[in-house]
């Protein structure tokens, strides 16, 4: 082939090259223009709802791009977040400490008065089944009797350490909380005698179910479970009445006291694994002096497993005995939670333009309606932590999977299974969503704060229209 034949055929194929690429791009833009004109359609139609938020705000935007490519709503205003603040807590945890690291619980014997001495960081994941095997470790090393078990729990201040209701995310945080805090109460229909078989887990504990539950004919569900009487906290209530052709099932609801509740499980498996225990007593308090030979040194599971439980379960007890953590000394030896929250702060707005009051922090699970924060900082944290290199893989797992896992797992999503992930929240009046649609060849990071919301299944059927409509964008 001649070289001018050869040079024109090379200007053709160029030619054909970038028109071809341009015109990919310009249908792919044109495609995006719809789709935010039809995101535009929806949100007109939803704030002219009579159940519609009164406060509504909605970020769209890419990893690659410092401006979303939608927004809608007054983005420099505190709105409730609920627990959508969990992706602060979750961003200041990880970046803080790392992924990888653990937190440590040391447990010291003191020979001459047979007492068992416990203190150390805040952990949230004393499950019965880690304290199943602190009992069996701590009989290996030779103890045989023991008179006194002591929580420590003088490096930790600024929380309360009481429920603020009977509902298990309601639960008191501190250390050596059983089971996040919580206990579980199981409701099991027998027809053949004509009630409801209750129990309660931990069985190895003080506590008390007072009153019973009726079987009837009808199928409705009409009972109380789990509401603590005054004058004795250790005394759960039920009422009310079962269908009893209904199937067994369990409800949760938050532990009096879960430092004395840790106590008691503690003391019957040692007594199980042969360690006896005279007269034996549980102290729970500050008792910084006491000291004793090191007997045991026990690990919580890595952080970025106990975010994945926060995020997905959505535990507000993780989320603040997590702010306890972040709120050490510097010497991983006292912790304060107020500090915990001022950290978080300091995360959030590090190397950003966002005044002091963009972020109103009471506390890191968002169940305060005294939480407030811009709609643009939270979207720009989220952003933040998704694209870290060393934090990114373990924040994007520890999300729920639409339609599939968590608090997503329920949410009716007709186009979205699996295809995003994401962080709810809800308390009264507030309904959010925060997290990461999967595109066909780019991710959308995506933030809907409402408050105000009068109908959380209306504002639940917007935020799915929402994710749904964003799905396989190009």
């Amino acid at each position: 082939m001649s070289e001018p034949r050869l040079l024109l055929s090379f200007f053709f194929a160029l030619l054909f090259f970038v028109c071809g690429g341009w015109l990919e791009l310009a249908s792919a833009d044109q495609s995006r223009l719809r789709l935010l004109d039809e995101i535009r359609f929806a949100i007109d139609r939803y704030t002219k709802l009579k159940d519609g938020a009164k406060e509504l705000a909605i970020i769209i935007g890419e990893a690659q791009n410092r401006e979303p490519i939608f927004q809608y709503g007054n983005l420099n205003k505190p709105l409730k977040p609920a627990s959508t603040l969990k992706v602060l807590t979750s961003y200041a945890t990880l970046k803080k400490r790392g992924a990888a690291s653990t937190l440590k619980t040391f447990i010291e014997h003191n020979r001459q008065e047979d007492t068992l001495i416990l203190r150390g960081e805040p952990d949230p994941t004393f499950t019965s089944e880690r304290v199943f095997m602190l009992a069996r470790q701590i009989a290996a090393r030779g103890i045989k009797q023991v008179k006194k078990i002591v929580l420590d729990l003088s490096n930790l201040s600024g929380y309360v350490a009481k429920p603020s209701g009977g509902r298990a995310y309601q639960g008191a945080i501190g250390n050596f909380a059983l089971n996040y805090g919580a206990v579980k109460i199981d409701l099991c229909p027998e027809p053949s005698t004509n009630r409801v078989l209750i129990g309660i887990e931990p069985r190895e504990t003080f506590l008390q179910i007072v009153g019973k539950i009726d079987l009837v004919k009808t199928a409705k569900f009409a009972y109380e479970v789990g509401q603590i009487e005054e004058t004795n906290p250790w005394r759960l209530k039920v009422s009310g009445s079962l269908g009893q052709n209904s199937s067994c099932f369990e409800v949760y609801r938050s532990a009096p006291n879960p430092a004395k509740l840790f106590c008691d499980f503690f003391s019957t498996r040692l007594v199980a694994e042969g360690v006896a225990l005279v007269g034996s007593k549980c102290l729970i308090g500050n008792y910084p002096d006491l000291t004793g030979t090191s007997v045991l040194l026990s690990y919580s599971k890595p952080l970025a497993e106990i975010v994945r439980d926060m995020n997905i379960y959505s535990s507000n007890f993780i989320a603040d005995m997590l702010v306890l953590g972040v709120g050490d000394d510097g010497q991983r030896r006292n912790f304060n939670f107020q500090e915990g929250l001022n950290q978080i702060k300091q995360f959030a707005l590090a190397n950003t333009a966002f005044p002091e009051d963009a972020l109103l922090l009471v506390d890191g699970s968002g169940l305060s309606h005294d939480n407030g924060i811009y709609p643009l900082l939270l979207f720009e944290t989220l952003k933040r932590v998704a694209v870290d290199p060393d934090l990114g893989v373990e924040f994007l797992s520890s999300l729920p999977r639409s339609a599939e896992s968590g608090t997503l797992k329920s949410r009716k999503f007709k186009k979205a299974g699996g295809a995003f992930r994401g962080k709810t929240g809800r308390i009264n009046g507030v309904s959010a969503l925060a997290g990461i649609v999967k595109g066909n060849n780019r991710d959308l990071f995506l933030l809907i704060l409402q408050n105000g919301v009068n109908n959380e299944a209306v504002a639940h059927k917007f935020e799915e229209t929402i994710v749904d409509r964003l799905v396989g964008i190009d």
